[in-house]
């Protein structure tokens, strides 16, 4: 994606300008700039978008393992990068470029930019739906939760995982060290409650051995940990599972995010939503 991303930003300033000084008219400039002389100041401004883009986790593969999250985190550096050059703008003012080109970079650059991630996450899902890159996966823990694990990874082979076994956990590390190689498995995920402490630590340092990586289901101990509010009732502690919500400012970001999003699916679709009411009043006269 970064290869992609450095194209698609050179891009979308280029369809910017273009859409400024050839579409927007009647907003009329003082003057024209020469297209080379914003072409070629697009290095310097690629780069900075890519580390902008680098600082908000863009291009670490196992931070998002939704899309929606990835299109968030896009948003967001987008709107980030597309502010720091306003204020670059501003503070250097040698550096001109039209504040309306940088304006129509910023949902250019989000329409460009989102499509070509939607691209990659469903031809990733297309390509292990038929068996490309695709990981074996061993589980230890032969209960509920082993084989409710089984049954996603089946249902949905996009998912990109190849369930080889369920085996308990209690199992020694030799015969465990022979099913590694012999099924070649790329991940094992820990899901057995009934597992101690030492026994884990053991398996993962054999995972890390052998190159492979691990994952553990959380009991619920460990998913309630972080919302857990201490009390007392006469000398007596009592546990208060919080409420899982946004708070403060992460609150207004989200919330901030919801409406941006929504606004520029509107902007975005309008022509489309305007192009059926004409079909609709033509093929169907009324109100």
């Amino acid at each position: 994606m970064f290869l992609v991303d450095a194209i698609l930003i050179n891009l979308s300033f280029i369809l910017a300008y273009f859409v400024r000084f050839e579409i927007l008219l009647f907003i009329t400039p003082q003057s024209i700039p020469i297209f080379e002389h914003y072409f070629k100041v697009l290095i310097f401004i690629t780069l900075l978008w890519l580390a902008l883009f680098k600082l908000f986790g863009l291009y670490e593969q196992k931070k998002f393992t939704l899309l929606l999250d990835e299109l968030a985190a896009l948003f967001l550096s987008v709107t980030f990068s597309t502010l720091a050059l306003l204020g670059l703008l501003f503070l250097y003012r040698e550096f001109w470029f039209s504040r309306l080109v940088v304006v129509n970079v910023w949902w250019i650059a989000l329409l460009l930019l989102g499509l070509a991630r939607i691209i990659a996450f469903e031809g990733g899902r297309l390509f292990k739906r038929r068996g490309l890159g695709v990981k074996n996966v061993l589980i230890l823990g032969q209960g509920e939760i082993g084989e409710a694990l089984r049954q996603k990874m089946l249902a949905d082979p996009g998912l990109g995982y190849r369930p080889i076994a369920i085996i308990p956990g209690a199992i020694g590390l030799d015969e465990l060290k022979r099913i590694i190689l012999d099924k070649k498995i790329s991940e094992i995920i820990i899901a057995g409650s009934d597992l101690s402490a030492e026994r884990t630590l053991d398996i993962i340092t054999e995972c890390e051995r052998f190159g492979i990586e691990f994952k553990i289901v959380p009991g619920i101990l460990e998913l309630i940990s972080s919302r857990l509010d201490i009390d007392e009732l006469g000398g007596i502690p009592l546990f208060t599972v919080s409420e899982i919500r946004l708070k403060g400012l992460n609150a207004w970001l989200k919330r901030g995010l919801d409406i941006g999003l929504s606004l520029l699916g509107i902007i975005i679709l309008s022509p489309l939503f305007l192009f059926f009411t004409v079909l609709i009043n033509l093929n169907s006269p009324g109100p």
